[in-house]
């Protein structure tokens, strides 16, 4: 009697907590959560893979595309190796010192701002995409950990400019190299053999209480939504749609039609389990098992990441059809994980795909932190660093250098003032077009207009270009292909000519300012000419254009 009361007791706690409602089948590709579009341009992993698409869209009609990186730090000095037969030259120096930034500090936040030109309206329409990232272990495989170093300096300077530090740190955008793919795809294969819920011990008894009760209770609604499906066809081969099984609608005895097509997860029918922690997940894999031989469990990859814990149930036709589906669900569960676990790489992934023409100021550095934290380990010589970026990014303008080595542009910077916001400005914000500054040739006739560029819908952050959001990623890439479209309007150049091997101006292609020296990326060497001076005053290495405390341009 005194069993009967605590059954009954536990049953009604256990009824209290609804643990095992059911709910509606969802699609596969609905597992992760609900994307919003690309708020004002500023993507998180919130609404990052909804706004994936997008920026592949515009992407595909852009003619170039602007970029910029937020760094942790930017200022390092690395330890002398003395097996290094290369340090008396220069380049290398340089390059030895952005292959320890890079390898040093972390990139938090990352801007492509995508320029197409109108030529109906002759102006250049732009998608400002401001994207924060974070080295997150969403794996948890094993990989070697992601160690943060950060400049105070550099952290002080982002501060003072509005960096949301909480957002990047709690919705950054995850993100894997290529190499690192490859190794998590080789541990995963390992961690999730032969199925996701193995991990379970389901050879054990069921003695709790509420156990026992909560295990009966899950059979028979099981059994109920089991018995309806078995029922529609002797054969077990079903005409009509495919069954949203809810928990609702089965225990009122409405049952819906379905198929079960020959093979495939998404057709066949199913339901999901919100289940309230790892425990009560356990107890339904033992509940199937035992009871239920025709149906596959599956628990959601981002399960872990909240409260609550979705398990979703198929239903097999036939032995062959089971291990079908188990070999699917492991499979699918592999490449769910890793998509997660690449994340913001796709975005690096089709930029190369596309080959389009990138365009940075100053960005050695940059493009260092992109190999190092996108692609792979940056290379020991410059030489085969220079090959692998040109083998990803085939076409590459550094604006500083353009401005430095074309005569007719160095009315736009004085001397050693090089900032990308001083020459945005110049170039925008003048409103003398006339002034010394601008002025390229004393015919007035023949002197450049200033460039249309339109910041389209969905990017209203960055519309007003008197607001400063100066070293925000996103706002700095936009600046950067501003100031190409302005250069290609002074050259009185089309951006594809320009780009043109037939071009005198393609002279500048793939020239990366390296502080002493500029590197052709084409040889992997310096760059032959007596076109830059070196200043015999600059006593250091300057690898990145700064105001106060770490700004980078």
């Amino acid at each position: 009697m005194n069993l009967l009361r605590r059954v009954e007791a536990t049953r009604k706690v256990v009824a209290s907590r609804s643990p095992t409602s059911f709910v509606q089948t969802l699609p596969q590709q609905q597992y992760h959560k609900q994307e919003t579009p690309a708020e004002e341009g500023n993507i998180t992993r919130q609404n990052f893979w909804g706004s994936l698409e997008s920026f592949k869209a515009h992407l595909r009609s852009a003619d170039f595309v602007g970029f910029d990186l937020e760094l942790s730090g930017v200022h390092s000095v690395p330890t002398f190796d003395p097996s290094c037969s290369d340090l008396g030259s220069p380049l290398h120096h340089s390059y030895r010192r952005i292959k320890h930034l890079a390898e040093k500090f972390t990139v938090f936040q990352v801007g492509f701002a995508l320029f197409h030109l109108d030529p109906v309206c002759n102006r250049f329409l732009a998608y400002p995409y401001n994207f924060y990232v974070f080295p997150r272990n969403d794996l948890h495989l094993g990989l070697p950990a992601t160690s943060l170093s950060c400049e105070a300096s550099a952290l002080e300077f982002l501060a003072s400019h509005g960096f949301d530090f909480n957002l990047c740190i709690q919705d950054g955008i995850s993100y894997l190299s290529k190499t690192q793919e490859v190794e998590a795809r080789a541990l995963l294969v390992n961690e999730l053999s032969p199925f996701r819920l193995n991990t379970c011990n389901c050879s054990r008894t069921i003695n709790n209480t509420s156990d026992i009760v909560f295990a009966e209770k899950l059979r028979a609604n099981i059994e109920k939504w089991h018995n309806s499906i078995c029922a529609c066809s002797p054969g077990l081969r079903f005409p009509g749609r495919e069954l949203a099984a809810n928990f609702l609608a089965l225990s009122k005895g409405q049952i819906k039609d379905f198929e079960v097509p020959s093979y495939g997860i998404n057709q066949c029918p199913s339901f999901t389990l919100q289940l309230e922690n790892h425990h009560q997940v356990c107890l339904a894999q033992m509940v199937v098992e035992k009871h239920f031989k025709d149906l596959v469990p599956a628990i959601r990859s981002d399960c872990g990441s909240g409260s609550s814990h979705d398990v979703k149930f198929f239903f097999a036709k036939s032995k062959e059809h089971l291990d079908f589906m188990k070999h699917e669900l492991e499979q699918d569960c592999e490449q769910t994980s890793i998509k997660k676990a690449v994340g913001f790489r796709y975005v690096v992934d089709a930029i190369v795909s596309s080959q389009k023409p990138l365009i940075g100021h100053n960005c050695a550095l940059d493009l260092a932190h992109i190999h190092s934290k996108f692609l792979s380990p940056l290379p020991s010589h410059v030489e085969e660093f220079a090959a692998s970026l040109l083998s990803n990014f085939p076409s590459i303008i550094d604006t500083k250098c353009l401005m430095r080595l074309e005569p007719s542009l160095q009315a736009f910077w004085a001397p050693r003032v090089t900032s990308l916001n001083v020459i945005y400005s110049r170039m925008f914000k003048s409103k003398n077009m006339g002034s010394r500054n601008w002025s390229l040739t004393k015919d007035t006739d023949k002197q450049p207009q200033r460039v249309q560029v339109d910041i389209m819908d969905g990017f209203k952050r960055y519309q007003d270009t008197n607001t400063n959001h100066l070293h925000e990623a996103g706002y700095d890439a936009f600046m950067t292909g501003c100031v190409f479209a302005q250069i290609c309007q002074q050259l009185h150049v089309n951006v594809k000519d320009l780009l043109s091997a037939a071009h005198d101006t393609s002279k500048f292609l793939n020239l990366l300012n390296m502080g002493r020296g500029v590197l052709d990326l084409n040889t992997g060497k310096p760059w032959e000419t007596d076109a830059v001076k070196e200043d015999p005053n600059q006593t250091s290495v300057s690898l990145t254009e700064k105001e106060p405390q770490c700004a980078e341009d």
